[in-house]
């Protein structure tokens, strides 16, 4: 994969600094695959995109900071553990 794919320019003023005070109100970017459109709208309106039968998966995964930074140290030091190592 090419990681330079994902550089864009994306202005400070863009990014959300707290949440919106209604939840659902909350900006919600849409593109159609098909005719690489963008449609902007807010999350309310989420069901107008979604197909008849959704699927919704629950990702409920952690990020351990400290089992990054070992991972990260035995790389620069030239020994990538063949086991996670936390």
């Amino acid at each position: 994969m090419n990681l330079s794919l994902f550089d864009y320019h994306l202005p400070n003023e863009l990014i959300a600094q707290e949440p919106a005070a209604v939840r659902d109100a909350s900006r919600l970017m849409v593109v159609d695959r098909k005719t690489r459109s963008v449609t902007h709208a807010q999350f309310s309106e989420i069901g107008q995109y979604l197909p008849t039968r959704p699927r919704f998966f629950r990702n409920n995964a952690a990020v351990l900071k400290g089992a990054h930074i070992r991972a990260t140290l035995h790389w620069r030091q030239g020994r990538v553990p063949t086991t996670p190592t936390c």
